[in-house]
Formats: C-alpha cells, structure tokens, sequence
C-alpha cells in the first residue's frame, strides 16, 4: 500500500469513516475456497510468513527466490526490504498466485485421461508424481471448477486475514504493537460475502490461527524496525521527514545485502548449518521453531547494522567488509 492511501486509511478510521471492529463485533462472512481473491493482488510477505512459506513448500529461501516464487526488492517509499509474492502471468491482465492448484471433477480428469479403474488411477498418479507439468498439459482444456491454496496451513497472514483489513501500529505506552480490524470493500466476484454464516471478529481471528502469526508478525517487524531505527535505509521523498536520517542513495549494493539476510538467510552458513533451522524446511515443525528462526534473522541482522555503525564505511569498502562478516557471521552466538 502507498504512503498516501495509508494515511487516507488512517485517517477514514480516525473519522470513523472506516468502522473498526471489537472483539464481539459480528459480520457476515464465511470464505467458500473458490481462489478469486488470488488473482490480480499484490501479496506482500512477512519474515514469519517466509519462514512458514519454507516448511510449506519444503523449499529453501535461495530455491523459492530461484524458481521466483518470491521477490524482494527496495520500497520506493519506505526505503526498507519488502518481500512479495511473484505471481504468474497467465493471460494479457491475468496474474495467478504459484501457490494455487486448480481443483477439478474428478469424473472430468477420469474422462479426459482415460482412467477406466483403480489400477489405472493409481498408474496415473504415479506417472505425474515427478511431472507436474506434464499433468496440467495434458489437461489442457478442462473446465477448472475452483482453485485452491496448496499451503492453506502456511498462508501468510495477509491472506488468512481476508476479508478483513489490519492497520497497526507500534504503541510506545504499551512497547508494543496495537491493531484495529476492519472489513474490506465488499466486491461481486467474492462469494464469502453472500453466505449468511455470521460470526465474531474474536472467532474469526481463531479460526484462522491469527494469534500465532500475530506473535510472528510483531518479531518480524521488530527487525524492519532495526532498519528504521538505524537509518539502513534508502532515502526518498516519502521518508526524507523522518526523525532518523537515511544512510543510503539509490542502487545501494550493502542495503541489498542487508536485504539477503532476511529474505535469503539460508544462503549463510549461520543458517544452513544450524540443525533446527533445516529441521523448519524438511520436518514438521512448531511455532517455537519458527520463532527461533525470526530470531536468528534478529541476531544476524542486529550484528550486521552494528559492524557496519562501528566501522563507518562506505560502498567501496563493501566487497572486503562482506567476506570477513561472513566468515566471523558463524560466531555471532559465542
């Protein structure tokens, strides 16, 4: 979201133009899985969500970077390291999440493969279990009857919230981060709107398993708050305001690096050869595992900002600067 159309929010909500819900609030809403709300978004990921995403795809963040599942770059706002969701472009105007599998009858798949009995169905399945892709050209044509999140446990916590909006915002009296609710603009295509289920802002939240990613959403913005805290980031008219000044211009190759440590982590050895840290990749994992991550990126990212601070450098001292943080980077728990 733009720095203009979330103050324009802020404000709407100040006014009570945009109505906030409390706990027991109840709206009518109940989501029928049809996947139109994961076409044509922008789906920006937390570093809790990143995490989850891992354990998800059993993917590490250099492969799901690889097959661009995932993008990060440099808000041209915020001047910090935003993640985003790379969805596919599947038709002129028509973008698709890559986490979407399309749920089809499987009378139709039956007809159209020619799957006479169990046998052939299990041949099938086997067939295809190496060659996705193969599977979906050869059923090129038939009709989709929904799609569905292929990591609907590990959504990240943008989409888990829909239909509901979150502004937050960090409380110095509480030290802390506060949040109000709010439903979204109701839209056509969003069946979830025509359903009578009614329920409360408090049920909906445990349903959707918020509470978790709320703990996980709070670390992660702990870290960008590092950036912002120490002036790691990029200046731009949005910011040029802002209390701490910004270290960086334009193209900044160490603020990219930066970037890596928390989007990219398991490129470093720090990561890659810490056994718990795999363990939230391959192996069903625990919300404390995941947490234990976040940490890490807290610690490495915290140390980084702080060599950096100390040492007062510039871009041309970077190449240097970079090969021995990587290599003491491995004793940064001692």
């Amino acid at each position: 979201m733009e720095v203009k159309e979330l103050k324009k929010l802020s404000q709407n909500i100040k006014t009570g133009k945009i109505r906030t819900l409390k706990s027991k609030d109840k709206f009518q809403f109940k989501c029928t899985a049809c996947g139109k709300c994961c076409f044509n978004i922008d789906v920006m990921v937390g570093i809790y969500d990143l995490v989850r995403l891992r354990n998800a795809t059993k993917l590490t963040t250099q492969e799901l970077l690889k097959k661009r599942m995932i993008t990060f770059y440099l808000g041209p706002a915020s001047g910090i390291p935003i993640l985003i969701i790379n969805f596919s472009q599947i038709g002129k105007g028509m973008n698709r999440c890559p986490f979407l599998v399309p749920g089809i009858n499987f009378k139709e798949v039956s007809k159209k493969l020619n799957i006479k009995n169990k046998d052939e169905k299990e041949k099938i399945l086997k067939k295809y279990k190496n060659n996705p892709k193969q599977l979906f050209k050869d059923l090129d044509g038939i009709k989709i009857d929904r799609w569905l999140c292929s990591i609907h446990k590990d959504r990240p916590i943008i989409c888990r919230l829909f239909p509901l909006g979150r502004l937050k915002k960090y409380n110095n009296n509480i030290k802390g981060f506060k949040e109000k609710f709010f439903l979204q603009k109701r839209v056509d295509w969003c069946a979830g709107w025509k359903t009578k289920e009614k329920q409360t802002l408090k049920s909906f939240l445990d349903r959707a398993d918020f509470w978790q990613y709320k703990e996980g959403s709070d670390k992660g913005h702990e870290i960008l708050d590092l950036f912002l805290s120490s002036g790691f980031f990029l200046a731009t008219k949005d910011n040029k305001k802002s209390k701490v000044k910004a270290i960086f211009e334009k193209n900044s190759v160490i603020l990219m690096f930066a970037a890596n440590l928390i989007y990219n982590f398991d490129s470093i050895k720090y990561f890659s050869q810490d056994k718990r840290v795999i363990k939230t990749i391959h192996e069903k994992s625990t919300h404390e595992d995941f947490l234990y991550v976040v940490q890490k990126i807290n610690k490495i990212v915290s140390y980084f900002i702080k060599m950096f601070t100390k040492q007062n450098l510039k871009e041309e001292d970077f190449n240097q600067f970079i090969n021995n943080f990587l290599k003491k980077g491995v004793n940064i728990d001692d």
